[in-house]
């Protein structure tokens, strides 16, 4: 097999300069001629009546432009990924502290914010909806109409899923180890709040700057609630100030849109940082109570997991997370007989959505969590336990279907295993510190999927275009959030086209100059768009020698393509280049081919979707630290994060992603948690409202697993997202390794901690 010229290398990133120069804009920069500042009057009840709108006094303010409510949205009042619940301006009701309720645009920020202080609005007020497992029976609804056909009482939507003979399982069993388990609200925490411009031109086009992770569905939803032509609406995304899920849902493009078509003029919109925290979405809380039986020689017998899932007041993707915590409930191991139900539930509570990570992180921290305690409770060596266990290609999941791609689950384990810092652990532990502080070292394991899974239409698209100049233009709609997928765009795209990367340029985000090819999320950026960019190469490259054929008069069958020169086969005598054939490409009109990659459909006995996926990926952590027992503050040294992501396009770009994902994972485990009491964001600002940052960040190294992924780009899979899931109970893990206290709630703050040391109970 010949050696890739461009798969496997460091590139750097193609925006990296500009970044690093100040030169990138961001939509949070843009300024236009005549712009005006709009912004949102919002809810200050978590539920309410709304009895009377009162808008004349804000009319009547000097630089106020425009004032509008929902009798201004002329189109479908709704918006929402999965179910249009959410409404684009609020009505009769308010479902959470942040729901918007009106519009106004101003001359300047000041007039703005009196412009909006002036909107008078009178509620009912109503009792909050706020625990999600008492929200199942709960009399007070937040919804009194049924949003979804799927939806009963509190319940947006619900599962359970079967496989095996669960009761049997625990009949059998030598013991039984069951416990509740209880994840937090965790904020994206992008660096770049929501925001944009847009601006309407006189034939009444709109276009749209602003973050968000799928321009296509973006410009849908925007088009549908102006009642307004498709095609005049222009979604651009690039670049992105950082997304990790939480802009995948609408977030301010339906308001800029409406406030400059009622104008006529540029509108501007940034949500203060205390805007974002409030309103912006969530990581799912969940209470996930689990129950696992395990024979005498640690063997999984069989697991029942019950789920509940905080999706707050509007369901955005709550059903798909869902689905994922679901998916990843018994983790990546071999269990015959499992049950796992799970309940996604609407309460006052904000909104919880697409986080990275998807579901799995809190899935992962229960199951990794009950690992440990059979492992203590056996007396054996975790790692050894969960090889005994372990999930490989061929095998049958818990839940029934086949896993039939690759999953290195057992080479993750055996490098854990026969790595120097799990193997030197209880040195380590042994040396020399203050008396007051434990050392622990933890491991942990993790699964994600790759795409949206199970029946859901998910499809990458690319066109590439070639220049006069040989130059090959690759455009694809799913845009770079920031993590460097434009950069892999690049790279593949050199290496299908047999080119230098510095003949590659790559437009994406933006709805009108490029295809769609869904969002940046669920981790298929890479491996659905990067397929269907392979897919264009070919048509080009058959394009390429159609047209060197027919110039030449030379049989297709005795060309072939090398560096961006075309050869005679037999000879390897240059005939031309790219450059050469450029014009006589254009002239035929075969300048242009179009790929698409339809991620496939994965088989399983059961009709569900999202459930299965077709390919996953799989992650190890291993995680040393420091407890401080006479405060409980817990401090990482290091973490080692063992990915396997099929064949890596880019070192460095791996690197990176794995290194982030490992901080969001810590912060996950120690640190963040967005607090709501009845309904009401106490910590709604980053002094209270804390996330990891550079500077709390511990040693991080990366060890790739090289699996190759058949039906990946170059035998590449997706893994922004497994580097992130299976931190948390790896800090839990060294937390127990420490101090004999296996969290069972995150995060673990030194208050939490500190409480629990001192119980005779567990935590």
């Amino acid at each position: 097999m010949k050696s890739p010229q461009w798969i496997g290398r460091s590139v750097p990133r193609i925006d990296a300069l500009d970044k690093v120069r100040g030169a990138t804009r961001y939509a949070s920069d843009i300024v236009l001629p005549e712009i005006l500042w709009g912004g949102i009057k919002r809810s200050v009840y978590p539920h309410a009546y709304i009895k009377r709108i009162d808008t004349e006094k804000a009319k009547k303010q000097s630089s106020v432009v425009a004032v509008l409510t929902y009798e201004d949205v002329p189109g479908l009042n709704g918006f929402g990924i999965v179910v249009q619940d959410q409404p684009v301006l609020c009505r009769d009701k308010v479902r959470y502290v942040g729901d918007a309720i009106a519009l106004v645009a101003a001359e300047t920020e000041e007039a703005l914010a009196s412009g909006l202080d002036a909107i008078d609005v009178e509620y009912e007020p109503l009792p909050a909806v706020v625990d999600p497992v008492s929200a199942v029976t709960s009399d007070v609804l937040v919804h009194e109409k049924k949003p979804w056909q799927f939806s009963q009482g509190n319940i947006f939507w619900q599962n359970t899923i079967e496989h095996g003979d669960i009761e049997s399982a625990f009949r059998d069993a030598y013991f039984v180890v069951e416990n509740t388990y209880k994840t937090s609200r965790q904020m994206p925490g992008y660096m770049e709040t929501e925001s944009g411009v847009a601006a309407i031109d006189g034939d009444g086009n709109i276009t749209i700057w602003c973050s968000g992770q799928h321009p296509h569905r973006e410009q849908m939803q925007v088009a549908r609630s102006l009642g307004y032509p498709l095609e005049k609406i222009r979604i651009i995304s690039n670049p992105v100030g950082g997304a990790f899920g939480g802009k995948e849902e609408i977030t301010i493009q339906i308001y800029l849109a409406l406030l400059t078509l009622k104008t006529g003029r540029p509108v501007k919109i940034v949500l203060s940082r205390q805007e974002s925290i409030v309103c912006g979405l969530k990581r799912h809380p969940m209470v996930i109570k689990i129950k696992t039986a395990v024979s005498e020689k640690g063997q999984l017998l069989g697991n029942d997991v019950t789920i509940y899932a905080d999706t707050g007041a509007y369901a955005s993707v709550g059903f798909g997370v869902l689905s994922l915590t679901m998916e990843a409930a018994c983790g990546p191991y071999k269990i015959a007989n499992a049950r796992v139900t799970g309940y996604c539930v609407y309460t006052n509570n904000g909104i919880s959505g697409a986080v990275r990570g998807f579901g799995t992180p809190q899935a992962t921290f229960a199951m990794e969590n009950q690992m440990n305690l059979i492992a203590e409770r056996l007396g054996i060596d975790p790692v050894e336990l969960r090889l005994k266990n372990a999930l490989s290609r061929g095998d049958i999941s818990p839940l029934g279907y086949r896993v039939a791609q690759s999953l290195e689950t057992r080479t993750i384990l055996e490098k854990i295993r026969d790595f120097q810092t799990w193997k030197d652990r209880e040195k380590w532990k042994k040396k020399k510190t203050n008396p007051w502080i434990k050392r622990g070292v933890g491991i942990a394991i993790g699964i994600h999927p790759v795409g949206y899974g199970k029946n859901l239409p998910d499809t990458g698209r690319a066109s590439i275009k070639i220049d006069e100049k040989g130059i090959f233009h690759i455009a694809c709609g799913c845009p770079d959030l920031g993590q460097g997928n434009a950069t892999c765009y690049a790279q593949i795209g050199a290496e299908a086209l047999k080119c230098p990367i510095s003949m590659v340029r790559v437009i994406f985000g933006d709805s009108s100059l490029a295809p769609n090819s869904s969002a940046s999320s669920s981790s298929r950026a890479v491996y659905a768009t990067g397929n269907a960019i392979i897919d264009g190469a070919k048509k080009m490259l058959k394009a390429i020698i159609y047209a060197v054929s027919e110039l030449y008069c030379i049989e297709k069958e005795g060309l072939l393509i090398k560096n961006s020169t075309i050869y005679g086969r037999q000879s390897m005598k240059k005939i031309c280049s790219y450059r050469d054939i450029a014009s006589v490409l254009i002239e035929k009109e075969l300048d242009t081919a179009q790929g698409v990659f339809d991620v496939p459909n994965a088989e399983s006995p059961f009709e569900a979707y999202c459930i299965p996926h077709y390919v996953y990926s799989a992650i190890g952590n291993i995680v040393r630290l420091e407890v401080d027992t006479s405060t409980g503050q817990c401090h990482i040294k290091d973490i080692i994060s063992i990915p396997d992501c099929g064949v890596v396009i880019n070192p460095m770009g791996l690197e990176g992603q794995a290194e982030g994902g490992s901080l969001m994972g810590a912060g996950y485990a120690l640190l963040e948690d967005v607090m709501i009491k009845d309904g009401i964001t106490i910590t709604d600002e980053l002094s209270t409202s804390k996330i990891y940052t550079a500077l709390d960040a511990p040693k991080i190294k990366v060890l790739p697993v090289e699996g190759y992924e058949e039906s990946g780009p170059f035998g590449a899979k997706g893994i922004a997202e497994a580097v992130t899931v299976a931190v948390a109970p790896a800090v839990t893990h060294a937390i127990l390794d420490a101090t004999g206290v296996l969290p069972d709630s995150i995060p673990v703050t030194p208050e939490r901690l500190f409480m629990a040391m001192k119980d005779t109970r567990r935590y």
